[in-house]
């Protein structure tokens, strides 16, 4: 995650990953480097051909947890192997989530206002790998919501 202060605006921009392709992806900002390789293999994320959120919330399938970086690096790339677009994100940068200083492993990035339906299917598969995985919103809004 890159957190800018520009102007009296705060920009979020979540790292995404697509084979050589890095992008950073926020509502009002995103761009790509497409290096021969990534520049920096601090997560791995949604693949670079998904669009912004058009809405402040995001669907995720939340998966494992961990305290280190390196370690939900490690089963997002797992994730990743087995077919599914996946990343971390640090807990308490969302206050819709736990606060738990700890780094999530989430598979998915869906859009919150129109892609739910999608989200609880692709739950269905990671379900088959990771049976306690649910989902959950991403979001600033201090309100959690999961299915």
């Amino acid at each position: 995650m890159l957190d800018i202060e520009a102007s009296g605006e705060r920009l979020i921009l979540l790292k995404e990953r697509d084979g050589n392709k890095v992008s950073w992806v926020g509502q009002q900002l995103s761009f790509t480097d497409s290096a021969s390789e990534p520049i920096d293999k601090t997560t791995s994320a949604p693949p670079s051909n998904r669009k912004a959120p058009t809405h402040d919330a995001v669907w995720v399938i939340a998966c494992e947890a961990s305290s280190s970086r390196q370690e939900a690096e490690k089963y997002a790339d797992a994730w990743s192997r087995r077919g599914f677009s996946s990343g971390t994100v640090w807990i308490p940068d969302y206050s819709s989530l736990s606060g738990a200083k700890m780094y999530l492993t989430y598979v998915g990035w869906y859009d919150y206002a129109s892609k739910k339906d999608q989200a609880i299917a692709e739950l269905r598969r990671v379900k088959r790998y990771y049976p306690e995985a649910y989902g959950i919103k991403l979001d600033q809004s201090g309100r959690r919501e999961q299915f």
